[in-house]
């Protein structure tokens, strides 16, 4: 019976959350904290949505994708960050993808069909799951969809 404790303390908490108006995985929704290369990722899938991905064809198409001044500066700027190599020495490489691929996954960002075997795990038809598609968005569009532009309209108090 001492084993009812825990379980009856979850119970308790999930109701008492559910009540409140509130999902007990509201915490989840926080901000995704992302690096310059997934994010780069997420872009091109958004904007190739028609396209099958693959970590190689993604491989070979962002290493050749041309970068702009604001691009190159904020991958120098996170590069000095300690959070990803700097763009003047790196070549983006499918094992470097993969790795971005699956912290995409991991994040509900993306999703895709994992191929290969060990020490050579690909992914297949990857694409944007409808999380990775509000933060392509959002990257895209940072102004609009800023959290003051979301809030609900006020309802009026009905006349009686």
């Amino acid at each position: 019976m001492a084993d009812a404790q825990p379980i009856l303390a979850i119970s308790k908490n999930m109701t008492s959350t559910a009540e409140q108006g509130k999902s007990h995985t509201d915490h989840l929704h926080t901000e995704v904290v992302l690096s310059v290369d997934q994010e780069d990722l997420l872009g091109y899938l958004y904007e190739h949505p028609q396209e099958q991905h693959s970590t190689d064809s993604l491989a070979a198409t962002l290493n050749d994708r041309p970068r702009s001044a604001d691009e190159v500066v904020a991958e120098l700027k996170a590069a000095s960050e300690g959070e990803t190599r700097s763009p003047l020495r790196r070549k983006r490489n499918p094992e470097d993808v993969e790795k971005d691929i699956e912290i995409l996954i991991f994040k509900g960002l993306v999703a895709g069909e994992r191929t290969g075997g060990p020490g050579a795990i690909r992914y297949e038809g990857v694409h944007l799951t409808i999380a990775g598609e509000r933060r392509a968005i959002a990257l895209r569009n940072p102004e609009a969809t800023s959290p003051s532009q979301h809030e609900p309209p006020k309802r009026r108090p009905k006349e009686v």
